[in-house]
């Protein structure tokens, strides 16, 4: 799916390599959300969107409209949200949490052994302010995840965080929500008739 502000404009060549045709997608990329015959006459619309850098600049607000626009590109299909997920990413929180000796090492772009691993364990922790830092855009985002499915009553099934500190400064921030409809219910982003440009 595309969205020209939340896109990873690098993956659109990954992504075009995934399938998306097959007699059970009923709409693949190219309308607000995608959605997959279920059978029995249901089909489930789904939608998946990053917020990441909205949610580090204002982080309950951002993560409220990401969760808010998949909810809506799953109402405009015609269908009900039924579920949201979410995958997070933050930096440490804590002092002494972070990465591990070899996500360091890698980080640093350092060959794994005794030496690169000395030169990581040497290096300082997160500080204090990155700590408050990180820890504000965890709960800011948390909260606005939950605050925007709760208002609709649309229940968050699960998700995963982790936290490493290259996303310091940078969390990852990706929410999906799933809906059921009717196959014969779809509605679709497009108009025909007389006038109908």
């Amino acid at each position: 799916m595309w969205s020209e502000h939340c896109s990873y404009k690098s993956s659109r060549v990954h992504l075009k390599r995934l399938p998306t045709r097959s007699k059970l997608v009923l709409q693949g990329p190219g309308e607000n959300a995608g959605i997959i015959d279920i059978g029995d006459g249901w089909a489930c619309a789904f939608k998946i969107e990053s917020h990441n850098h909205p949610s580090f600049i204002e982080p309950f607000q951002g993560a409220t409209t990401g969760v808010g626009g998949i909810l809506r590109d799953i109402f405009t299909m015609g269908a009900r949200p039924v579920a949201v997920m979410d995958s997070l990413r933050f930096g440490p929180i804590r002092v002494g949490a972070g990465d591990s000796p070899a996500q360091a090492v890698q980080a640093a772009g350092l060959r794994p052994g005794r030496t690169a691993e000395a030169a990581i364990a040497t290096q300082a922790g997160p500080t204090q302010s990155e700590i408050h830092k990180n820890h504000s855009i965890l709960e800011g985002v948390v909260s606005g995840v939950a605050s925007y499915g709760n208002c609709f009553g649309v229940p968050n099934l699960g998700g995963e965080t982790k936290f490493e500190s290259c996303y310091s400064g940078n969390p990852l921030v990706n929410a999906f929500a799933l809906g059921l409809v009717r196959k014969n219910e779809i509605f679709y982003a497009k108009a025909a008739g007389e006038g109908i440009r």
